[in-house]
């Protein structure tokens, strides 16, 4: 699938024996692949899914150099679904299940896309400001962490301000299941 700002999306497409009872889309985490979610495509198709598995922007065989955390990659999320519809049937519904970086885009792309019938989010982050301030390291400071920010906004061309899976979550209306580890060491539970 080739974005809207040029970049090629590389992926997977797994068809169950018959017509799917629905389009079921994976959305791996940052700094992973589509690889990552092979054992589940297979348990979704032979549940009569239609599975996609894709590599998002700057990740796996997909090009792209940023990450926009959502940015640009609800866009490119609908590109996929629009893909998979084309292949499957329009009128399918589509199940989104992602994990961290992927839980996040799904909903920020539930939000806005009603073809969206499910989706599971597993180790979502709330929202960039605030991973921003739980991860930036502390010798950076206030001032170091707004000049990163500025930087990596500049250089990605997006607003870490905008990105927010929890503000998305509140116009969502389909079943949505947040999944989190109470142990996870990376994005604490508060997040989901």
């Amino acid at each position: 699938v080739t974005t809207e700002d040029g970049l090629v999306l590389d992926g997977w497409t797994f068809s169950p024996v018959g017509s799917p009872r629905a389009v079921l889309v994976l959305v791996h985490g940052k700094d992973i692949n589509r690889q990552h979610f092979v054992g589940a495509a297979q348990r979704f198709v032979a549940e009569g899914f239609g599975v996609v598995a894709f590599d998002q922007r700057a990740h796996g065989r997909s090009s792209g150099e940023f990450v926009t955390f959502g940015a640009k990659e609800v866009g490119d999320l609908r590109l996929i679904i629009d893909t998979a519809q084309a292949k499957w049937g329009r009128a399918l519904p589509v199940v989104l299940v992602g994990e961290s970086l992927g839980a996040a885009v799904a909903l920020q792309t539930a939000a806005v896309d009603e073809r969206v019938r499910v989706v599971v989010a597993g180790a979502s982050f709330a929202d960039l400001t605030t991973v921003v301030d739980d991860r930036a390291p502390a010798i950076l400071g206030e001032k170091g962490k707004q000049e990163a920010v500025r930087v990596a906004e500049a250089a990605a061309r997006f607003h870490v301000a905008d990105i927010s899976p929890e503000r998305a979550a509140r116009s969502i209306r389909v079943p949505t299941l947040l999944l989190h580890g109470s142990e996870d060491s990376y994005l604490p539970l508060k997040h989901s």
